[in-house]
Formats: structure tokens, sequence, C-alpha cells
């Protein structure tokens, strides 16, 4: 015989975040007359541990074997709740959350008596749906442990020699014919001016020395499919192909240089330089032995300008015509050019140094104290303004080769500056391979065309896809301290599947009844995360079949079946229908 449902409501007043505007005790109350609660409560805050103790003890007392909580989004603490009742002994997915914060409260901040009437409407068909609630299996998934590390610049590197020293077995792939990435092209790495060879030579050699790491380079990921613990993929290295499996993925694919053709007359004359070319200029392997020399002249600089915000925190009359603006800051250009200012300042004692700047944003550890350094280095500093950009100018047959002219809002005054050299602090961008690499291991990506984290505080390091973690610039501008956090925290949530064996997929799938699929095929036309395949059965009948550990459980397929074919588990029609009934009637019963 069927369980009858208790279910226990709570109501989170998230301290004003809800009950600032929500009469949650209103709701609490209202919650009582719907039906099979036995127990409304509110709290002010319920994810808490005097909260997660009440819920407890609520189960025990009430023999509850339903819960509902209304609070903020699940996406930000549906697993926490899914384990309270889990430590009850109730199956986690008896388990419903209401959305009061974002959907009610945030959205309805100056109409308090109809937001609580919302939220009354939410919580009614949280409940209804609540009754028809039923326990799903657990779904383990055998995880090999090997792992696959895309990229290999200082935090690909990172990442493979932390999984390495665990134990297990790491792919390296790198697209270039060398490892380093953009760290290996750069003269000094702030804030403590060290050489960057001096740390990417013993990572390198301990890297290709490593028994644990198998290195390609000049090599690409020709085709990958799979899931969390059970990957596959093609590594292409120059001629040959190379099939290899393995249980998770990190991407450390890195960034690119913004390119300012079309700005500041970049590309029209050889003085005008980025500031990675400037790095690439003053390295003593470089095309000048490390001597600073202008490179039309091949002459020491007299007089040189910096100009930071290039390619950053653009707006659409800032860039040419047939750019996209990048509207974000790329972080490190700040930092990087004062700290190459100074760099020029040691090579170039005599030399006028200029920065143009729009606000300085020296962030990270010692930076600051960075900036106070260069501040003390005579560097003339002018400020120009989001509207009123820098104008370089060639000036051809006058004693300096270039002129910039802005306007200094600090001193209310146009400025000109003759110059031998200018350097131009461009930003972060992502990198070539980004777009292909996200449909390959569908993985999404931010506006700005970076990979884009599952959640910014609480997962900052996952992607969408189970078992692939994002590591470095890859994700978004940082400096190199950052990117080897990252990839630090990246390798240790790769690592865990792995040491473990097994992994826990979500339970919330598709799953179809073989004897109503005809076998069309819309459905896997319509999956956006390749979960779903064809099988051919004894009998001469093709059928599709969900792979448990691809499923998302969207819907997609489900709303797309022209058999009626799939079910959507926790999402039935049933309990759909019943959630759209109560919203649909303001009486308790529906």
């Amino acid at each position: 015989m069927e369980e009858e449902p208790r279910i226990g409501v709570f109501i989170c007043n998230c301290g004003i975040n809800i009950g600032g505007v929500v009469n949650v005790e209103e709701v609490a109350e209202y919650a009582t007359t719907l039906p099979n609660v036995v127990v409304s409560r509110s709290s002010l805050y319920t994810c808490s541990d005097r909260g997660q103790g009440m819920i407890k003890d609520d189960i025990d007392e009430f023999k509850l074997n339903r819960v509902v909580v209304a609070s903020c989004s699940p996406r930000m603490h549906e697993p926490t709740f899914r384990k309270v009742v889990e430590e009850k002994g109730l199956n986690k997915y008896v388990f419903e959350q209401a959305n009061l914060r974002e959907h009610v409260s945030w959205v309805h901040s100056k109409q308090p008596e109809e937001a609580t009437e919302k939220a009354k409407d939410l919580v009614r068909m949280a409940v209804a749906k609540a009754r028809l609630l039923e326990s799903l299996p657990q779904h383990l998934v055998d995880v090999k442990g090997e792992a696959l590390v895309i990229g290999g610049g200082i935090s690909g590197l990172t990442a493979a020699k932390s999984i390495a020293d665990r134990g297990f077995k790491v792919h390296l792939v790198e697209k270039t014919p060398n490892f380093g990435g953009k760290m290996a092209q750069l003269y000094k790495v702030y804030p403590t001016f060290d050489d960057p060879q001096e740390l990417l030579n013993p990572l390198v050699e301990n890297i290709m020395a490593h028994p644990n790491i198998v290195p390609y380079l000049s090599a690409e990921i020709a085709d990958i499919e799979g899931y969390i613990g059970n990957y596959r993929a093609i590594i292409r290295e120059q001629t040959e192909e190379k099939e290899i499996e393995f249980g998770t993925i990190i991407v450390a694919t890195g960034f690119n240089a913004y390119d300012p053709t079309g700005e500041f007359n970049y590309g029209k004359h050889q003085n005008i330089l980025t500031i990675l070319e400037l790095h690439q200029l003053m390295k003593a392997d470089g095309p000048t032995q490390g001597n600073l020399v202008t490179p039309a002249e091949g002459k020491p600089p007299r007089s040189i300008a910096l100009i930071s915000c290039v390619g950053s925190r653009q707006n659409e009359n800032t860039v040419p015509e047939g750019k996209k603006p990048n509207v974000y800051c790329s972080r490190v250009c700040c930092t990087g050019m004062i700290a190459t200012s100074m760099e020029i300042k040691e090579k170039a004692s005599d030399a006028d140094i200029f920065v143009l700047y729009r606000d300085l944003r020296t962030h990270g550890k010692g930076h600051e104290e960075l900036f106070s350094e260069f501040r003390q280095t005579g560097s003339t500093m002018i400020r120009y303004t989001d509207d009123l950009l820098p104008m370089v100018s060639i000036t051809q047959g006058a004693e300096y080769p270039l002129s910039v002219t802005s306007y200094d809002s600090l001193s209310g005054l146009n400025v000109e500056i003759p110059v031998d050299l200018v350097v131009l602090a461009t930003g972060m961008i992502p990198d070539d391979s980004a777009s292909n690499i996200a449909s390959k291991l569908h993985i999404t990506m931010s506006a700005d065309g970076f990979f884009q984290e599952l959640h910014p505080k609480l997962a900052p390091l996952d992607s969408v896809t189970d078992g692939v973690y994002l590591a470095g610039t890859a994700q978004g501008p940082k400096d190199v301290p950052d990117s080897v956090s990252q990839s630090l925290g990246a390798a240790a949530k790769a690592c865990a599947p792995m040491a473990l064996g097994q992994v826990e997929v979500e339970s919330t799938i598709s799953v179809i009844d073989e004897d109503f699929c005809t076998g069309c095929g819309v459905c896997q036309g319509s999956c956006e995360f390749s979960a779903i395949v064809f099988e051919e059965r004894p009998e001469g009948k093709r059928v599709s079949k969900v792979i448990e550990a691809l499923c998302k459980g969207c819907g997609t397929c489900g709303s797309s079946c022209p058999s009626a074919a799939i079910t959507m588990l926790h999402f039935k029609d049933a309990q759909l229908d019943a959630m759209v009934k109560a919203a649909l009637s303001r009486s308790p019963g529906g």
C-alpha cells in the first residue's frame, strides 16, 4: 500500500532578502492549510546549522516523508537540503524547493502584499508536486584512474604535475611545439620580477621525466566522447593519431593577447608595440639580445608612452568598425603596465616614461605595494577618459617618429607627447581553440567568450559537464599566481572521483519506454548533451537508450518525442500537472 504523504514546509526569511518583502509568517501559516502538510515553520536562515537541525527534528517528530523548503535558488542550496533529508534516512528526491528570493522578493521588492500572495502560490505548487514525489534509485558510474589536461601553459603544467604526483596517469596535450604558454614569452613576471624561464624550466623538466605523465606537443584533440569516468579521445600529434581513455578532464587552454590592429596606428609603424612584443624584445634571446632599442632605428629610446586598457573595458564608440567591444576588465594589464615601465627604467634609465591610464586597478597580493614603488620612479602619469582615448600619430621627418596626444582629466589640459616608442597594454581574449573545445566537451562559454564556470561562488572550478574542470585564463583573465592556485584546485577536483573509483550521477534523468519507442530519432537529434543513442534489439527493432551519466534532465527529448515514450524522472507529467492546477487555483486544496 502506498504511503500517505506527510509533508513538512519550511519558509526562510533569508535575513531580509525574503523577509524584508514577503510576510514569511503569513506564508508559513498558509502552508498549514495545504493538503498533507503536517508541520509548517519559518526560520531566519533555513540553510544554517540551526535551520537544518530544525528540519531533522521535525522529520523525526512528525514522521515526515516529504520536505518542502521555500527559500533562495535551488541552484545554491538544493544539495544542502537533499543531504539533510538523506541523513534522516529519506531518499533525497522526496525534497522539493521553491524559490522565494529570486522569483519573488528580488523582483517584487516594491509590492510586499502581492509578493506575499505569489509566495503562497509557489509554496502551494511545491506542495502539490511534493505529494507525488517518488524515491529515485542511485546511479553509480565507474571512474578510470587517468586524466586529460588540455593546454601546456603554466596552468596545464601545474595541474598535470599535481594529478601525477597523486599517482594518477595524465595525458598532457599542448597545441604548440613547446610547453610554457604565454608565460614563457614574458621578460619578467610581476610582482617579484622573476625570470619566467627560471620558474618554468624545472617544471617542464619534471613534466617530461614524470613516470605518470604522457606529454603530447604540436598536438590537438581530434575527437572526444563519453562521460565522467569514461571518456575516450583521439589525440592527433603531428601525423600520428592515438586513442586514449580517461576519467576526468582539465581545460587549461589559456588566452590570446588582444590584437589592436586598426587602433593607435598599430601595425603602421615598427615602434608601436604591444606589451607582449616589448617583453620579447627585452628578453636575452630576443631579436636584440635583450638590448632595449627602437625596432625601426635600432637606437635606445629617449621617450616612451605606455597606454592602458587596449582591448579591455571597451564600448561601441571606442573600437573600430567591425570589432566587437570587450567590456570586461582583463585584470592584469594595469599591474603589468607599471611593472613593465619599471623594467624599462632599468634598461633605459635616462628615458622619459609616460603612463596613460583610464583607471589603475592594481588587483592582487603585493600589487598595490608595487604601484607605490612605481610612483617613486619619476614616470609621468596622464589620466584619459572613456570617451577621449589617446591618439598616436606618425610624425614623418620629425625629431621623434611618433606623437601621442591625450586629454589629461587630472589637469584639465590637452597634452602632446613626442615619443620614440609606444607600448600598448593589451588585454586578454579567449584562445582560438575555445569554441571548438566547448563544442566537443559540451561546456558553456560566457558572453566574453571564456569558459563559463558552473557557479561563480559555489562551483568556480566546475563546468556544466560532470568531470570537466576549468583552470587558469581559459576561465577568465587572471595573473600567474591566481592561475596556479586555480590549477591546483582543479587538479584536486579531478582527482576526487578517480580516487573514489566511482561517482554518483544525477537521477533526475529521462527514461524511455521501449514498448512505445518507434526509433524515429527525434530525441537523439534534440539532445544537446549527446546522451541518447540507438540500440538494436534481437527482434530487429531499433530503440533509443539514455546514457544516464550524460543526461542532464533538461526535458528537451521528452517534449519532442512524438510517441510520448519518454518520461522525465522527478518531473513526471502528473507532477507537473499538479503544479499547474495548484497555480491556477487559489484554494488550498487545489
